[in-house]
């Protein structure tokens, strides 16, 4: 129970909460938090979609109806899949950012990694079922807005600030987490997050100019 308290903590930045983690419990709570949360974040978006469904219903055709009923039928048939994807997913990912970490001079065991990551993101499920109802609010709000240019762009600058917020904020977790766990400093911490995303960027511009260049030579023939 003190673990699932300092996942919570962890979202306010606490080190000390990283650090309780890392010392205490095994991997397999971690990853059983990780799940749980996984699979209510993922019902309750389906809850929310259904929800929709029922609000818009009447604007809506019996074909488009009985498709989207079909969709989220389909979605719940594939949770437990998409959970089990999202496990692998976190190790391999941890994985990716802990040999960057050691390559960055960072000195930390992966198991350990795993588990804060694991709790991390059980937490973070937490909070996302309030940020979607706040994310469907300000769409909301945009429609409601478009007949008032002024007002649709103040909805829309604080759409985007806290967006920004949102991205600044998961970073700095990951960084605090990476920076404490490999003993590191949070510069090197944000690189060894950081980098993998730039390398994967760039070979998918590679292999892209690849194919134009290809389908360019080819059009000449």
């Amino acid at each position: 129970m003190d673990n699932l308290a300092d996942s919570f903590r962890m979202l306010i930045l606490r080190e000390d909460a990283v650090k309780r983690i890392a010392n205490t419990g095994g991997l397999g709570g971690g990853i059983l938090f990780y799940a749980l949360m996984a699979t209510v974040a993922y019902v309750f978006s389906l809850l929310i979609q259904f929800g929709f469904l029922g609000a818009f219903a009447g604007f809506l055709s019996p074909e488009e109806v009985a498709m989207s009923m079909a969709d989220m039928v389909f979605s719940l048939i594939l949770a437990p899949f998409q959970i089990i994807g999202s496990v692998i997913g976190l190790f391999i990912g941890v994985g990716i950012t802990f040999l960057f970490a050691k390559l960055l001079g960072g000195n930390g065991l992966y198991t350990n990694l795993v588990k804060l990551y694991a709790f991390l993101g059980g937490a973070q499920s937490v909070v996302s079922l309030v940020v979607t109802p706040v994310a469907l609010l300000f769409v909301f709000l945009i429609m409601a807005a478009l007949a008032e240019p002024a007002l649709l762009v103040l909805v829309i600058i604080l759409a985007i600030v806290a967006i920004v917020a949102l991205i600044v904020w998961q970073f700095a977790l990951q960084i605090m987490v990476v920076s404490v766990i490999m003993r590191m400093s949070k510069g090197r911490a944000f690189l060894a997050i950081i980098l993998p995303a730039i390398i994967i960027v760039f070979i998918m511009l590679i292999v892209v100019l690849f194919i134009v260049a290809v389908i360019g030579s080819l059009a000449t023939l």
